[in-house]
């Protein structure tokens, strides 16, 4: 079985704290009489974390958008240090190996779409799904490649070039663009699409957290949209 990528690539919320940026001086200015009243007056900053590297003769001072002019302005003053000086860099959280939202499949043998129409009824255990065909083909057509994000997947999926997209519901200028650039699409409804990873994987996931708590899933719960 090929790789399963992910088309939107999750993030550690928690890497980088409070702090959207880094400015490092590297190497410090001679006079350390200036470095250290410029440390003085940026510890004095609220929401600021320094790091000095003495074995490097460098300073880092991790801070958010708000602290940031002040804290430039703390290194250039006392040293005489002009802003080329001081490099300044965006922090970026974590990507997160295998999480994110939407997938992308390149399948081991195509399958027609007819095919996986029916793979999905099965899987989803609904009776009737909304079928959107790319222009000139049929669904008997050949897909090689499916994207699928759950719920409403319009803003996940966009741009991608897989044959088939997979999700809840789009919308009627959407599904549009889609199958007049030779995709197609395939609309479980929004609930119905996010149905089964509530049964299979979070209902087990409280079971491991809870201990003895009994988790119950209900049994009434539809998607509001019926075809008939």
């Amino acid at each position: 079985s090929g790789p399963i990528s992910v088309l939107h690539q999750g993030q550690n919320p928690s890497f980088s704290g409070n702090y959207s940026h880094s400015v490092r001086v590297d190497p410090l200015p001679p006079l350390k009489a200036d470095v250290n009243t410029a440390l003085a007056t940026i510890m004095n900053i609220q929401g600021v974390k320094v790091h000095v590297e003495d074995s490097q003769g460098s300073v880092t001072v991790d801070c958010g958008m708000k602290a940031l002019p002040e804290v430039i302005a703390a290194l250039e003053k006392p040293t005489g240090m002009s802003s080329s000086m001081i490099k300044v860099f965006q922090l970026e959280k974590h990507p997160i190996l295998g999480q994110g939202m939407g997938r992308l499949k390149a399948l081991d043998k195509a399958l027609t779409l007819r095919e996986i129409v029916q793979v999905v009824k099965k899987h989803t255990g609904v009776e009737h799904l909304r079928v959107c065909v790319a222009m000139g083909k049929d669904l008997d057509c050949s897909i090689s490649s499916v994207a699928s994000c759950a719920g409403s997947g319009t803003s996940v999926l966009k741009g991608c070039s897989a044959d088939l997209w997979l999700t809840g519901e789009m919308s009627h200028h959407d599904l549009l663009d889609v199958v007049h650039n030779g995709g197609c699409v395939i609309l479980c409804e929004h609930s119905n699409s996010e149905r089964n990873f509530l049964r299979d994987v979070v209902a087990g996931k409280f079971k491991g957290i809870c201990g003895s708590l009994d988790v119950k899933i209900s049994q009434k719960d539809r998607d509001p949209v019926m075809i008939v």
